[in-house]
């Protein structure tokens, strides 16, 4: 062994590939993601105010726009191959990283 190794170049990462997501389906997809981030105020444009509010959390009820969008991205996702509950947590955790846990309520109703 040398002391002289040369440096190792770093590999670009290759973008993850959605193994649920046909291309064709690639685009209306990510429209959904992006529309579903706005929605929760995580989108680049958007400032949610918190709001204060006493005793027990209660969690948000599902708006028909989270409806429309989770069960189109849902269909989306099923119709690529997905048919357990628990890849389809998964995906959706991957998918949506910022507002997986607003849409975990959700997830039994929209599968």
């Amino acid at each position: 062994m040398s002391d002289h190794a040369e440096p190792v170049e770093p590999t670009q990462t290759k973008p993850k590939k959605r193994r649920w997501i046909s291309d064709e389906d690639a685009d209306e997809f990510n429209n959904l993601r992006d529309n579903l981030r706005k929605h929760f105020g995580k989108g680049d444009d958007i400032v949610q105010e918190s709001a204060e509010g006493y005793g027990k959390p209660q969690p948000k009820q599902m708006d028909a726009e989270v409806l429309r969008m989770g069960t189109r991205m849902t269909y989306l996702m099923m119709e690529g191959g997905l048919r357990s509950f628990a890849d389809y947590c998964e995906a959706m955790r991957d998918e949506l990283p910022d507002i997986f846990d607003d849409m975990r309520p959700h997830l039994k109703s929209l599968y």
